[in-house]
C-alpha cells in the first residue's frame, strides 16, 4: 500500500481507535473535532484517500463516514461482524421504538460465535432486569420469525416493538409475553392474531457500557 502523510495517519489512528472504542466509526462532524478540521469537506477528502491507499474500507451501497472500517483493524483472528445498529427498543410497555438508523457496530465475531443476521437495539426501561437485561443496554439479535417458548425477543404489536419472554399457551389460545419482572404484568396477544411476522428476532447476546 502507499505510504501515508502524517495527517492521514493521524486521521485513521483516531478512526481505528474510535472504533475499538465504541464499536463502530466516528462521524465526519467527529474527525473534525477532534482532529481539529474546519471543514468536513478536508476530513471527506482524507477519508476517500484512505479508502484509495487500500487504509480503508467503505460499504459501497452506504456513502456515510460511519460505513468505513480499517482494513487491518486490531481485532481477534476471527475478525469482526458489522452489526447493524436500528435504534430503540422497550422494556416496558408497549410503544413505537424501532427507530431506523445508519449506525452499524463492529463487533468481534468471537462474542457471537457462528450466529448470522444479526442486528442491534437499545433497550429503555426496566422490564427485563430480572434477566440481567437494563435500560440502556445494547441487546443482539438474531433475525427469524420462531422463537420457543422461553426465548427472549423483539416482537412488534402493531407498529411497536417490545423485548419479553416469549410463551405460546395452545390451550388458552394465545401468546403470553412475560416481562421478567415481578413488578409488571404479561401482555397477553390471541392466538389467531398473532402472526409469525411479529416477532423480529430472538436475543443472543448483550454489551453494557459501565
Amino acid at each position: 500500500m502507499k505510504t501515508l502523510t502524517p495527517r492521514q495517519r493521524q486521521v485513521l489512528d483516531f478512526i481505528t481507535d474510535h472504533i475499538c472504542e465504541h464499536g463502530f466509526a466516528p462521524s465526519i462532524r467527529e474527525i473534525c473535532t477532534a482532529m481539529g478540521i474546519k471543514s468536513t469537506n478536508g476530513v471527506s477528502e482524507h477519508i476517500e484517500t484512505l479508502c484509495r491507499k487500500g487504509y480503508l474500507l467503505r460499504d459501497a451501497q452506504r456513502n456515510l463516514a460511519r460505513a468505513i472500517r480499517p482494513k487491518h483493524l486490531p481485532t481477534g483472528n476471527r475478525g469482526t461482524l458489522e452489526i447493524p445498529l436500528l435504534g430503540k427498543v422497550t422494556a416496558g410497555a408497549p410503544r413505537l421504538a424501532v427507530e431506523e438508523s445508519e449506525e452499524r457496530l463492529c463487533v468481534d465475531r468471537s462474542l457471537l460465535g457462528e450466529e448470522r443476521d444479526v442486528f442491534a437495539l437499545r433497550i429503555v426501561g426496566e422490564s427485563m432486569i430480572e434477566r440481567g437485561i437494563h435500560d440502556g443496554d445494547l441487546v443482539f439479535v438474531r433475525q427469524t420469525r420462531d422463537a420457543k417458548d422461553g426465548d427472549v425477543v423483539i416482537t412488534l404489536i402493531g407498529d411497536e416493538a417490545t423485548c419479553k419472554l416469549f410463551y405460546s399457551e395452545p390451550s388458552r389460545r394465545r401468546i403470553r409475553l412475560q416481562p421478567a419482572n415481578a413488578a409488571m404484568e404479561p401482555i397477553y396477544v390471541a392466538k389467531d392474531v398473532f402472526r409469525e411476522t411479529m416477532i423480529l428476532g430472538v436475543v443472543v447476546g448483550l454489551f453494557r457500557t459501565l
